[in-house]
């Protein structure tokens, strides 16, 4: 390994970050607030994604930030790209490389076969999906994972956005060196209360002004349960009949027949709008009473966080980090249970005035105290910093040293 340390007093490290693509997506944004986020007397950052420059991508370049293409297609890995990082690496010259996500992984591994400029910077993986995403997905992506598995204790550090996929991927193999659990951070100006937000939306929608707003943002797939929460909604309006539903997301508007069809045998065809992708839903979020998870499974749902910022009290199934998130402001209840979803959502909406308000603040304060974005980015840059001995070390607990006994067993430090 090249000698870091000397050059870190005139200049800052610099990180290269390698991602499977740039498009619409979690892990995506989180690297585009991540690399947004460094101060740059600290962290030099470039990106190659493996795919195009995608949504996110586009934002970063006009940042000033290097972002480079390989123009893979998914899941086609081909000498020419494999060539074509290594001469990136090669111009770059990073202190050190983090790949995102497991495509990327594999072809970061690959590359350090080839190039030695490469195997002189430090190295780590970035999980950002657990159980839900891995078992539900085809078979190429379960083969990629046992074989990442294997040679996970090459990299120096694997990092992971949430618990619950630090605890699936350690029963499915992985053994990492240290796991550094680092949450996803949510930007607390952009996600803030906003009194003026639910005259807006209700003017939008044509409902009155004193109705109770019940929010699920959640793309049209199984995994968040639609059905489950339609059901839930249905019972809650026996007791709180001024429930009003928005629904949010890749495929949720009123051409999707499969879900129209859910929301009329539920009764609820006045009592829904459908509004598709939205792209101001800090706003949605701050005008809602209750945001509602209803997923069979989650890694680190974002959708709770964002709520819990613009100060409204969420509904959750205890799937993924959902209950680690929540705390005590909210209510969390298990999977698939209509009747126990329905009754978090009555027991929200039934409390009185001031102790709603109470509620919604302590959402904001546990946000800011856990997962403020800032925060999150200065962790990223203190562990870069330990890792070329220009920092003190991490207290106790934010490394977690991996031990094969406790992976056996599905547990982390």
């Amino acid at each position: 390994m090249r000698a870091v340390k000397s050059l870190l007093g005139s200049e800052p490290i610099r990180v290269l970050y390698v991602i499977t693509g740039l498009g619409p997506g979690g892990a995506e944004m989180m690297l585009r607030k991540l690399v947004l986020g460094h101060d740059r007397k600290r962290v030099s950052p470039a990106i190659i994604s493996c795919g195009d420059l995608g949504v996110h991508g586009i934002a970063i370049k006009a940042a000033g930030i290097p972002v480079w293409c390989l123009n893979m297609r998914r899941g086609l890995l081909t000498p020419t790209a494999l060539m074509s990082l290594a001469k990136k690496i090669r111009h770059f010259r990073p202190h050190l490389v983090q790949s995102w996500l497991y495509h990327a992984d594999l072809v970061v591994s690959l590359v350090r076969l080839l190039e030695p400029v490469a195997r002189e910077a430090r190295w780590t993986w970035n999980i950002r999906c657990s159980q839900a995403e891995v078992g539900s997905g085809w078979s190429f992506l379960r083969l990629l994972t046992t074989i990442l598995a294997q040679i996970s204790d090459r990299p120096d550090a694997v990092f992971a956005n949430s618990r619950a996929g630090i605890v699936h991927h350690g029963r499915i193999g992985y053994h990492p060196r240290r796991w550094i659990p680092l949450p996803n951070g949510f930007d607390c100006v952009k996600f803030r209360p906003d009194s003026s937000a639910k005259a807006g939306l209700c003017r939008e929608l044509n409902i009155p002004g004193e109705i109770e707003i019940v929010t699920l943002v959640a793309r049209f797939d199984p995994l968040k349960d639609h059905d489950t929460f339609l059901s839930a909604i249905a019972r809650s309006r026996v007791k709180c009949p001024r429930i009003h539903v928005v629904m949010v997301g890749s495929g949720i508007t009123n051409k999707n027949q499969t879900l129209m069809t859910k929301v009329t045998q539920h009764g609820l065809e006045s009592a829904v709008s459908l509004l598709g992708e939205r792209e101001d839903i800090p706003s949605i979020m701050a005008a809602s009473s209750v945001v509602a998870l209803s997923s069979v499974a989650e890694g680190f749902p974002n959708v709770i966080g964002e709520a819990m910022a613009c100060g409204t009290p969420c509904v959750v199934t205890d799937v993924g980090d959902s209950l680690w998130i929540v705390g005590d402001t909210g209510v969390v209840v298990p999977p698939k249970d209509s009747s126990a979803l329905a009754d978090g959502i009555v027991k929200l909406l039934t409390e009185a005035q001031h102790d709603r308000a109470a509620r919604g603040v302590n959402c904001r304060q546990r946000i800011l105290n856990l997962f403020e974005l800032h925060g999150i980015v200065a962790r990223y840059e203190k562990f870069y910093a330990t890792m070329f001995g220009c920092g003190k070390e991490m207290r106790p607990g934010m490394i977690a040293r991996t031990q094969a006994s406790r992976h056996q067993r599905g547990m982390v430090d």
